[in-house]
């Protein structure tokens, strides 16, 4: 049988697009399962960077746990301290209070002091220049007055008695004021 040259080539296109066909198919498997093999390799490897980020974040969780527990503790530990430290700053603006007011007690009783000095000093030379009067009135007055004299020296203070005074007074003043 004579086949023309189209016919030939009508069917030598057939037969290679059948063979195509097959092969194709038979490629298109071996594609798929080779697909199938990069795809399920692939995937693995996802999961394996997607476990290894899980691992990771975890890692990560635990240790920020660990340093909120830990800050937890030192707040706890802070708030606890508080009250005491308030308490401590309460007694130290207590006691410089204290020795603010000591201070002053202080100046202020140093002040009186030296104005009890100065007094004692004005009533001393003042009852010095009475006696001394006295002492003159008694050598030039008449005698029949002379009794009048002794009445007056009567209400003058005894020096030495007055010294003995002002010791004692100075040694409780002093002593009473140091802290």
């Amino acid at each position: 049988m004579y086949l023309s040259e189209q016919a030939e080539t009508l069917i030598k296109q057939d037969f290679l697009k059948d063979n195509r066909s097959n092969g194709a198919h038979t490629d298109t498997r071996t594609e798929r399962s080779i697909g199938a093999v990069l795809e399920q390799s692939q995937e693995a490897g996802v999961v394996a960077v997607l476990q290894a980020t899980i691992d990771t974040l975890q890692g990560q969780l635990e240790v920020k746990d660990r340093q909120i527990e830990q800050q937890t503790q030192t707040i706890t530990r802070l708030r606890s301290q508080v009250p005491s430290m308030k308490k401590r700053l309460e007694e130290a603006q207590r006691q410089q209070r204290l020795e603010q007011e000591n201070r002053r007690l202080r100046d202020e009783n140093y002040y009186l002091q030296s104005e009890l000095q100065e007094e004692r000093s004005f009533t001393e030379r003042l009852t010095d220049g009475i006696g001394r009067m006295l002492d003159f009135l008694e050598e030039h007055l008449p005698e029949r007055l002379r009794p009048l004299l002794e009445k007056a020296r009567e209400l003058l203070p005894d020096p030495e008695i007055g010294q003995q005074q002002e010791q004692q007074q100075h040694q409780r003043g002093m002593g009473g004021m140091e802290l």
